[in-house]
């Protein structure tokens, strides 16, 4: 039996092998080959990884076996129309758990058998399932309030805080939540996290009172908030910073009709909701801001592609991060100074992409904004305010990062 299988894997290893062989010298011989194979992407948006290459054939590697492994990964990277079979299949499998779920009156379920996302069918959204709650996640969450905690005391010339991002994979009003058992929610986060940060800290709660306004105020396919949302957060936050405050005008919103979006949460569930999302921003003028990333000199425009997206520069693939092409990409440390700002003050922001929508707005109210990634910056936080003068600091993470090992340790000592 044994046997029979391994000859059954060489003859589907040689079809595929020749398929794509064919395929391939067509296409160099300028014969049309359909795009939908995928002969000429070097990269997966879907997966978001760069294929693999054909492995040098040596005699070493193919001893050791590395050579057939990455002739394995090249072959299985290769396989045409790669995107569409691994959507195919994972709608197939969304299709059986769906008529299993409606069997018991549910209407969200598990994007594919073993997915840690759930497809929202009223919705029509993608959301990412919550965590459940053990002993190391307690452990990991007050671990991290104390370190935050000894932060803010180490530096009482600094207001301190910390805006708790409500989002769909930790948030109480989750369409997940009550098909769940203990789990890394609201809750858990106020007990383990929040309630622990002292004093020296003031946290700002979101504004969604329930999952509609949640969900209204989030992208369908992505883990983050749309424009209008974060402006709408951005104004809370700025309220309780600096009181009396008038908050970034705004000039227009928009909403990209034009620019199909399929996000985070509908790339890593392999689920293409029925309506594509579109991104949503409220724009400020920009135009006189300066801008400084990781110490290189940049144009205004890179906080914010609308005029990109006003000359059709776009992604072509579908499942290009739209987020990130639109509102910017994550940087250890971006500088934005503007002279005609509200006040002379300074403020650090200590966070992850959530904050790649509001920098712009607190520029209009602070001279010097300061942000901080803790994921990519090259200096520590201690490290940072030995060099620059910060009057407030923010901070701005979904619950994914600002307990991780790395977050912590960036904080310093």
């Amino acid at each position: 039996m044994r046997r029979t299988w391994q000859i059954a894997y060489l003859i589907f290893f040689a079809l595929v092998i020749g398929s794509f062989g064919i395929a391939w010298c067509l296409d160099k011989l300028d014969v049309p080959v359909p795009e939908e194979l995928g002969l000429e992407k070097n990269r997966s948006y879907l997966e978001g990884k760069t294929y693999a290459s054909f492995p040098e054939p040596t005699l070493a590697s193919f001893e050791s076996g590395e050579f057939q492994e990455g002739v394995e990964s090249f072959v299985a990277d290769r396989f045409p129309a790669r995107d569409g079979v691994l959507l195919a299949n994972a709608a197939w499998q969304r299709s059986l758990i769906g008529i299993s779920a409606a069997a018991f009156g549910y209407d969200v379920y598990p994007t594919f058998y073993g997915s840690d996302y759930a497809y929202d069918a009223p919705r029509d959204e993608v959301i990412q399932i919550l965590d459940p709650a053990n002993a190391e996640q307690v452990q990991t969450y007050e671990r991290a309030a104390e370190a935050y905690r000894s932060f803010a005391e180490r530096h009482p010339e600094l207001s301190c805080y910390f805006y708790e991002v409500d989002r769909m994979s930790s948030s109480t009003r989750s369409p997940t939540h009550d098909l769940m058992g203990p789990s890394v929610d609201t809750e858990f986060l106020d007990e383990h996290f929040f309630d622990l940060l002292g004093d020296q800290i003031t946290c700002i709660e979101g504004s969604f009172v329930d999952t509609d306004a949640l969900a209204e105020a989030f992208f369908r396919t992505d883990h983050h908030w749309n424009g209008a949302a974060a402006y709408e957060e951005y104004a809370k936050m700025l309220d309780a910073m600096m009181p009396g405050a008038e908050p970034a005008q705004v000039v227009d919103c928009v909403t990209w009709d034009n620019v199909a979006f399929y996000g985070s949460t509908s790339r890593s569930g392999l689920c293409l909701t029925d309506r594509p999302d579109h991104i949503v921003d409220c724009l400020v003028d920009i135009s006189d801001y300066e801008v400084t990333i990781n110490g290189e000199h940049r144009a205004s425009e890179v906080l914010n592609g609308s005029g990109s997206y006003e000359l059709g520069e776009v992604g072509a693939d579908p499942f290009t991060n739209r987020y990130a092409e639109y509102f910017h990409g994550d940087y250890g440390l971006i500088r934005i100074e503007n002279s005609d700002a509200q006040t002379q003050e300074s403020l650090l922001i200590i966070g992850d992409s959530f904050d790649n929508v509001v920098d712009r707005y607190f520029a209009a109210n602070y001279a010097t904004v300061y942000v901080y990634d803790p994921r990519h910056a090259s200096l520590t936080v201690e490290e940072f305010l030995k060099r620059y003068e910060v009057d407030d600091t923010l901070f701005l993470m979904g619950s994914t990062v600002f307990p991780t090992e790395q977050a912590v340790e960036q904080l310093g000592k």
